[in-house]
């Protein structure tokens, strides 16, 4: 039994069954996979995977039970080359942040330039997607970490809290609410509103803090990108309400803003981590670029510590702002 055995069976398993892709995914032919599978199922003694025709169709009984053990083995001997790679002082590596359009457009870039100006050997790659996805490519072990608002669910991750996100109303130029001398939920709701996708978290409280007052405005537009939401405010179809960071004074010069944090609770931006992974080196590092407060002991109590025995969200968290 070896480790490119077992990964070989991992592979197969995250692509679906399919051998060709997990081959790719690989960087080695088909048949080097497939003869990898059949040599290590020659020596376990039992069928794994479940085959029509020389097509895998499903897993065994057996296979039910091998795979996890599989996949628990090859995590820890990546862990191992992980750590091995920073105590010889190997400042080389890659690793993989999910978030949203909202956070790889208007408060990653100036980190993600930064990290990259310190460590040019590391690979950092970003991958967008709602909050739940982002999640679920980390759970899935195809991202090293998430930053975003808390989605429905982060079952077996970490949370760390990083940052709030004041709201703010976003309206074309010379609209009625600049005007108004106090803003009330009863004055947005005469308009109609562009608002996020109902995946995500955003919209749902929104939506709730007008309906606890019997309010039921106008939905002219969801979307899934602030960017998208911006862009047909500035056209007259609606206002919106979206992260004070979405607002770029230099470069929205169609839009106007009103501070709305007295109406809609903040946002906390989340880092979410699989829990018992190691972490290298320069992922605290980029963690500490991106949210100074997130110290390497801050980051490693969150991780050791059961979700159950957390207290609550530290009123000190900084409120996010732009960085060009």
């Amino acid at each position: 039994m070896n480790i490119r055995q077992l990964r070989a069976l991992c592979e197969v398993l995250k692509h679906g069954l399919h051998i060709s892709a997990a081959a790719q995914a690989l960087h080695t032919s088909q048949s080097g996979v497939s003869k990898q599978i059949l040599e290590l199922e020659q020596e376990l003694g039992v069928t794994i995977f479940v085959r029509q025709r020389n097509r895998v169709t499903g897993l065994s009984d057996a296979g039910l039970t091998l795979i996890p053990i599989a996949e628990r083995i090859v995590r820890d001997a990546e862990k191992m080359q992980a750590a091995a790679a920073d105590f010889s002082g190997k400042s080389v590596g890659s690793f993989i942040v999910a978030t949203t359009h909202l956070h790889a457009r208007h408060t990653l870039p100036a980190f993600v330039r930064e990290f990259a100006r310190q460590h040019p050997d590391v690979s950092l790659q970003l991958r967008a997607g709602t909050p739940t996805e982002c999640c679920r490519l980390v759970s899935a072990g195809a991202a090293d970490l998430a930053i975003s608002l808390a989605p429905d669910s982060v079952d077996g991750l970490v949370s760390i809290p990083a940052y709030k996100l004041s709201r703010y109303l976003v309206t074309p130029i010379g609209h009625p609410l600049l005007s108004t001398e106090k803003l009330e939920l009863k004055d947005i709701a005469q308009y109609p509103l562009i608002t996020y996708d109902d995946t995500f978290r955003s919209r749902r409280v929104v939506r709730q803090v007008f309906e606890e007052i019997g309010l039921h405005p106008t939905i002219a537009l969801q979307a899934i990108d602030p960017e998208i939401c911006k862009t047909y405010v500035a056209m007259g179809m609606g206002v919106a309400i979206l992260p004070q960071i979405a607002y770029d004074e230099a470069a929205d010069t169609t839009l106007r803003t009103r501070d709305a944090g007295h109406l809609f609770e903040h946002g906390i931006v989340n880092v979410y981590l699989r829990r018992g992974d190691y972490l290298r080196k320069f992922v605290y590092r980029f963690l500490s670029l991106f949210a100074p407060h997130l110290t390497r002991e801050e980051i490693d109590r969150f991780r050791e510590t059961p979700a159950d025995e957390m207290t609550p969200i530290p009123s000190e968290i900084p409120f996010a702002t732009r960085h060009q």
